[in-house]
């Protein structure tokens, strides 16, 4: 019923990009960039061995909210640099012990590049995806998904070109890599709501055992800057920092997107 391929793209040294496309395209067909591109369909090309399904997740959202079926462009993570380019450029830039922090969890010297990763979504990946397929690219039907550091890049994509995304969708965001300062300074940067939407939600085993107190906290200055009708933040009780169990909530995410399409 539905084709999936992988194509491949050279831009910031080689990327693949993979893509789910549902049969039926229009000019308004939703469009959802995903990153960590190997880990959104196939589990056999994730680390973890499992992969979010979103080619399954997708139409089911489809049908929940009575929404066209999303066009999925998922671009893959370059691995030693995914840290690097999911990561706030310009915040971390301004504050050189935040540079440090990452610095120490990673094995390779550590430079941001936040800014031409996301310079090359916006600039090159949609003109190309509106060229192939036709599109007429509008931000209310224009998204962002990550996880963990995707989560962090998606705000990040939405704050730099508020006018080119409406929603981003942040999976177990990684606030805890860093102090309160650091997710307000993420906070700060947002654009003022108009037709802008996030969604934020975690677990609270493992690694997210820690995660709601932060994210609690980015929730009052979500309020205070304007945002109480225009974010929600969803916590899933007995689920982990993996693929395995974002996949689950995979088609409530989806249909928070879908269902805000106007």
């Amino acid at each position: 019923m539905y084709c999936h391929f992988v194509h491949k793209i050279t831009h910031l040294g080689d990327r693949k990009v993979d893509l789910w496309i549902p049969n039926s395209l229009s000019p308004i067909t939703p469009i959802l960039i995903a990153h960590d591109g190997q880990n959104c369909f196939d589990g056999t090309l994730s680390l973890s061995g499992f992969g979010w399904e979103l080619d399954k997740a997708a139409p089911l959202a489809a049908e929940r909210t009575g929404q066209l079926e999303p066009l999925i462009v998922a671009p893959w993570n370059l691995e030693d640099k995914r840290i690097m380019e999911y990561t706030p450029e310009d915040i971390l830039r301004s504050n050189p012990e935040w540079v440090k922090a990452y610095q120490s969890v990673t094995e390779i010297p550590y430079e941001p590049c936040g800014n031409a990763y996301i310079d090359w979504l916006v600039q090159e990946l949609l003109p190309w995806t509106v060229k192939e397929f036709g599109f007429e690219l509008h931000p209310n039907r224009t998204a962002l998904l990550g996880s963990s550091l995707g989560a962090l890049v998606s705000v990040t994509a939405l704050s730099k070109y508020p006018e080119v995304f409406a929603c981003a969708l942040c999976v177990s965001t990684h606030w805890t890599i860093e102090d309160l300062d650091f997710a307000a300074a993420c906070v700060r940067q947002l654009p003022k709501p108009t037709n802008h939407r996030l969604w934020f939600d975690h677990g609270d085993t493992g690694l997210e055992a820690d995660y709601q107190p932060l994210q609690d906290y980015v929730d009052g200055l979500l309020i205070d800057a304007g945002w109480e009708s225009h974010f929600v933040h969803k916590i899933y009780p007995g689920t982990d920092h993996t693929e395995r169990d974002w996949r689950v909530r995979a088609v409530d995410v989806l249909s928070f997107w879908l269902e805000g399409i106007r």
